[in-house]
């Protein structure tokens, strides 16, 4: 069930490292018990239900989107990603010193610190007979060697074997597995040491600790006699604390600690050394060499404040160049560009940065020092040097067609929105061979269309229609919305493209789309099946016991 929790969090790159220990430990216990197989399989099972409200719907749009990954054009999902560009995202050997130095990380940190780096082998060194200790030995050591990615070749063996290793880009997130790993065996050396009082392994422990704190006490004290300073102060601080780890442990086995005392100042000096690494992640608010988008970020409050003054639903487009970040996300306002992983391949096809398309979309305003296009008007202008322009020749977000015409090749769409001697607003263009709106009829009269709500979810339209026509509101077509005319479920259409269209008939009617699919539906109805599932198993077990090859179960 955790495991199916893990593909919930919405990313799949740590999930993939994830699944890919949890299949081998379940492969290599079935290996040597054959019983176990059908344990595995319950397990996997479970894994398959409880992700499912993620997976399902993340498959869905995995095969109608395209995915930048690191090359210049994106991605399908059928496409592997090249392995440049796990190359570009592995570690390096020199990240081994990272382990117990602090700043040493390279795309992603293995830093544990030293004193539960030396806990952890500890455990190894007094129960390395025990399975468990083995196999969580093991399961580090692999992860640390898979975040080497191109650097060493087992990764590229994982990568050419098995699938959809390669979408998790980056092997650097390997090093969750020795995370994780070595973080189970430093609780083990916390029980060893408490029982075993190993002084010969201390006093080694100490030692080397020394030896690390004297190496860069020392080398401090040169740089400092040179004029120059250490650029990574944290490791001294991570030094010292670990030569007072190992001054705990060997007062410990000195019976000058008792084990309670022993566990305490060790878990604080563990917490100590981790803030070198979450903690120094932290910069404050003021110290804006460290955070240089933050303060641009409220700079632009008075911007989005003025564009939510102005007639709803709009949406704008962005210098990218002047406002590094996601304008859109941060102030909650529909922005036609901004930083993504994905987009769909409808929208990537049509040029929606040119003005006749964004025309089209019903981008009324633009942000930037000045204007992108020559009819754009200034509306506003901002206290930091950004303006907001208005288009004036927008569409309306929503408006009605009669006509249709066909398009013979989805790759042609873009030319065919872009030659001015089509009329987006008097026509709708379909892909021959799709199954299309028939039976528009032409009429004269007014005719008007509008939004009384627009949510994320869910849209309203009110239109009225002096006969049977075309309906189109300028949001992305994508499966799963669904559309109601005066409370009858009606077909939505895709037309120019990417854009929604149903089919009214004449007279005035009130529109409901919302998104409801069915992938999400299906999927939430799994993932309930399956915490409620292993909920209810976990709880029909009376007794809970260790395993066997744990030092537990010999307690």
């Amino acid at each position: 069930m955790f495991l199916g929790i893990a593909w919930l969090s919405g990313h799949h790159q740590a999930p993939i490292f994830i699944s890919l220990a949890a299949t081998g430990t379940w492969v290599w216990f079935s290996w040597q018990d054959r019983r176990l197989i059908r344990y595995a399989a319950l397990f996997f099972v479970f894994t398959g239900l409880t992700s499912a409200l993620q997976t399902l719907p993340t498959l869905e749009y995995a095969k109608l989107s395209r995915r930048w990954v690191g090359v210049n054009d994106p991605t399908p999902w059928n496409v592997k990603v090249p392995y440049l560009v796990h190359n570009q995202f592995s570690t390096t050997p020199a990240t081994v010193l990272g382990i117990i130095f602090p700043g040493l990380e390279v795309h992603s940190d293995p830093y544990i610190g030293a004193i539960a780096f030396a806990l952890a082998l500890l455990a190894v060194a007094i129960w390395f007979k025990w399975p468990i200790i083995r196999l969580f030995l093991f399961l580090g050591i692999a992860g640390f060697l898979v975040s080497y990615g191109g650097n060493l070749g087992y990764h590229g063996i994982l990568y050419a074997l098995l699938p959809n290793v390669d979408k998790a880009r980056t092997p650097a997130m390997a090093l969750l597995i020795f995370s994780f790993s070595f973080a189970v065996l430093t609780a083990y050396g916390i029980d060893a040491l408490r029982e075993h009082k190993p002084a010969q392994w201390i006093q080694r422990i100490t030692w080397v600790f020394s030896g690390i704190a004297v190496l860069v006490l020392g080398f401090t004290l040169c740089t400092a006699i040179l004029g120059k300073s250490l650029t990574e102060e944290r490791v001294i601080t991570a030094s010292i604390t670990g030569l007072i780890g190992a001054a705990v442990m060997f007062g410990y086995v000195r019976n000058q600690l008792t084990p309670r005392t022993m566990s305490a100042l060790l878990g604080i000096l563990i917490y100590g050394q981790l803030t070198l690494t979450f903690g120094f992640l932290w910069p404050s608010r003021y110290e804006k060499e460290r955070n240089p988008y933050l303060h641009k970020m409220s700079e632009n409050a008075d911007l989005a404040r003025y564009l939510r003054s102005r007639p709803q639903p709009l949406r704008v487009d962005i210098d990218s160049q002047l406002i590094p970040y996601n304008f859109g996300d941060w102030y909650g306002v529909e922005t036609t560009n901004g930083y993504l992983a994905s987009l769909t391949e409808n929208v990537l096809a049509v040029p929606s940065y040119e003005h006749r398309m964004q025309n089209m979309l019903a981008v009324g305003y633009y942000i930037g020092a000045k204007p992108r296009f020559d009819d754009q008007q200034i509306l506003y202008q901002g206290a930091h040097d950004l303006n907001i322009y208005l288009n004036p020749g927008v569409n309306p977000r929503a408006w009605t067609v009669h006509k249709t015409k066909e398009v013979q090749y989805a790759s042609e769409i873009g030319s065919v929105i872009m030659d001015p001697i089509n009329d987006l607003r008097q026509v709708a263009l379909v892909l021959k061979g799709n199954k299309n709106p028939e039976n528009l009829q032409t009429c004269p009269g007014p005719e008007n269309t509008a939004i009384t709500r627009h949510r994320a979810s869910e849209v309203w339209i009110e239109a009225t229609l002096q006969c049977r026509g075309l309906v189109i509101l300028a949001d992305t077509y994508y499966p799963g919305w669904k559309a109601w005319i005066d409370g009858k479920p009606a077909p939505i259409w895709e037309v120019d493209g990417m854009l929604r269209g149903v089919v009214a008939e004449k007279g005035a009617h009130k529109i409901e789309m919302r998104y409801q699919p069915n992938s999400v539906r299906l999927g939430a109805f799994l993932t309930a099946l399956g915490i409620l599932g292993a909920v209810g198993l976990a709880g029909s077990q009376r007794r809970v016991v260790n395993p066997p090859g744990t030092p537990e179960s010999k307690r």
